[in-house]
């Protein structure tokens, strides 16, 4: 049995991946799937230490030194405000304009979190800002009841939706790849081959 160890960011059931990791075991029973969800830099610790085959971040970086990153698809930061919030009725936002509110932003990946500082940084605001370790429903609850905004991926945004709320799309439209990640002086079973091909389909 040719077994694989796949490490992800905990984001596999928003973007669809857990069900064709299901379709891949059972289309390829001879091979042994093992799935650990983690944060980033935990995932690039385990490709060093060879303790995974394959990881799956999110990055805006497609070139690196070290690893070969495969991009899966593309999604959009968004801001996810409350129906009765004053902006809500916009297509497109501008950060600025949202200077004097209360964001409740997820602290959970500091690679992550790295990603919309700079966000904000670069529009030069410095808002009121709780960081949490919440789970994304709760925010959205949180976010509904108009206390706060927040700032999430289009796909953690959308699924699930949560009524009352809407994502809004921010000037400039900055983005993060969903890719996979292997190391480049590792080569991968047969059965790793297989995974890596059947997603970047």
């Amino acid at each position: 049995v040719d077994q694989i160890q796949f490490g992800a960011v905990p984001i596999l059931n928003h973007y669809g991946i857990t069900e064709q990791l299901i379709r891949f075991c059972n289309d390829n029973p001879d091979i042994s799937l093992k799935i650990s969800e983690t944060v980033t830099a935990d995932i690039f610790d385990m490709l060093d230490c060879k303790k995974l085959d394959i990881g799956l971040i999110r990055t805006a970086y497609l070139k690196d030194n070290c690893y070969d990153v495969l991009p899966l698809l593309k999604d959009e930061q968004m801001v996810l405000v409350s129906e009765n919030h004053p902006l809500s009725d916009r297509r497109v936002v501008d950060l600025t304009q949202l200077a004097e509110d209360r964001f409740m932003l997820m602290d959970t990946d500091p690679y992550y979190t790295r990603f919309y500082r700079k966000l904000l940084r670069d529009a030069g605001i410095h808002p009121k800002i709780e960081y949490t370790r919440m789970r994304v429903e709760t925010i959205k609850r949180c976010v509904k009841n108009n206390t706060c905004v927040s700032l999430m991926m289009g796909k953690v945004a959308d699924y699930p939706h949560m009524p009352g709320t809407v994502s809004l799309r921010i000037k400039g439209y900055p983005s993060l790849y969903l890719a996979l990640v292997v190391k480049k002086d590792r080569m991968l079973s047969l059965g790793g081959e297989k995974l890596k091909n059947f997603l970047l389909q």
